[in-house]
């Protein structure tokens, strides 16, 4: 009987072993032939997004190709572009983070800060630095702490951060900060604000904005900018409809309008702007 169940053993293990090297075998012939095939197939799928005019199809479309390309950069960007596009800021952070890429924490935490998420930003920031600290992570920990009210904690960080690399334009921005937060600073007030655009602290940067008086076109637009980057679009609209009541054939402002009231669906609102700009670029250009 021992000698049978030793024998049935190791008919078994025998069995096991050819099923696994002919599975082995079966992969390393199969391999190439499902890259190219999944290629393809990514391939299609960013085509058909791209000649649909439907943004929940394109959506769709580019889902389905990050889904196939998880490890595709090509296919990952896409589909994290059109959710930034959309103001889907927290999804677009999630499509890198759930990707089989090797993507930068601290570039992941700087579009936490674009997207007016200082805490997951805070989070990226700390990941990064505990692969190795770096004067952007630093940097990106210096205005976290500037929103949050604790200026010391961030001048902190922005010294260490220039002290790592004294040409990043980040550490000389977030130093240039620490000296508008403690009321040192001997820039205009425009500048100060531009520095607090760049750097994300919106705001800040929006009780100064609104507080300008006269606005000019960029002030409008920045205005929007800031509510658009914190899902507020409807504002982001209304800050827009401010700057072409002074200036109603501002092509920027125009273009920006278009693309807020795009991203909310509102195509119909959209149209004329869009002939009206396509009738400026043809007389620019005659």
């Amino acid at each position: 009987m021992k000698n049978l169940n030793r024998h049935n053993s190791f008919s078994f293990r025998l069995i096991a072993t050819a099923i696994i090297l002919t599975l082995g075998l079966y992969l390393a012939i199969s391999i190439p032939t499902l890259k190219s095939w999944r290629d393809n197939q990514i391939d299609k799928l960013l085509s058909e997004a791209n000649k649909t005019s439907s943004p929940v199809t394109k959506q769709a479309l580019l889902a389905q190709a990050g889904l196939i390309g998880i490890d595709d950069p090509i296919a990952t960007g896409a589909l994290a572009n059109n959710l930034w596009q959309a103001g889907n800021y927290l999804e677009t952070i999630k499509t890198y983070e759930q990707s089989w890429l090797h993507i930068d924490k601290a570039y992941l935490g700087g579009l936490a800060l674009r997207a007016d998420q200082p805490v997951l930003a805070k989070r990226l920031f700390n990941e990064s630095n505990q692969a190795g600290e770096s004067s952007e992570a630093l940097a990106g920990l210096a205005v976290v702490e500037y929103i949050a009210g604790n200026t010391q904690k961030g001048c902190d960080y922005a010294e260490r951060s220039q002290k790592l690399n004294l040409s990043s334009k980040d550490s000389e921005r977030t130093v240039a900060i620490c000296a508008i937060m403690q009321n040192k600073s001997s820039l205009t007030a425009r500048q100060q604000t531009n520095l607090l655009l760049d750097a994300h602290m919106y705001r800040l940067a929006l009780t100064r904005l609104e507080a300008t008086d006269p606005k000019a076109n960029d002030d409008w637009q920045s205005i929007a900018k800031i509510y658009a980057n914190t899902g507020q679009l409807d504002k982001a609209v209304a800050a827009l409809d401010g700057g072409l009541a002074q200036s109603p054939s501002n092509q920027a402002l125009l273009e920006l309008k278009v693309r807020y009231l795009l991203a909310q669906g509102k195509d119909a609102e959209a149209k004329p702007l869009q002939i009206q700009l396509n009738q400026m670029k043809f007389t620019k250009f005659q």
